[in-house]
């Protein structure tokens, strides 16, 4: 499974209704390419900030790292049974 979202491109704050344009604009996306996903909420342990996100599956890496670049991101989580990796958008896990 992968976690992902569209908002705050390179970290720049557009603001929640931006946000919620941008990640309905990828929740379209998902649903066009057959991807399972549910709504989630991706923050840092050690850090209040907070933002609404994509946990998905069914899709390869591939695809999640190209709309991640689509959206201006610089990484996305992979859940694997073991493990919380961040890969970013050219496949390199941090």
């Amino acid at each position: 499974a992968f976690v992902i979202n569209a908002v705050n491109p390179h970290e720049e704050v557009l603001g929640d209704t931006q946000d919620l344009i941008r990640n309905g604009a990828l929740e379209l996306i998902l649903e066009l390419h057959g991807a399972q996903f549910e709504h989630c909420v991706g923050r840092a342990r050690s850090h209040p900030w907070r933002e609404n996100s994509y946990v998905i599956w069914g899709v390869e890496l591939e695809a999640v790292l190209r709309w991640a670049r689509r959206f201006g991101q610089r990484a996305i989580f992979e859940l694997t049974s073991d493990e919380l990796l961040v890969v970013d958008v050219h496949g390199t896990v941090r």
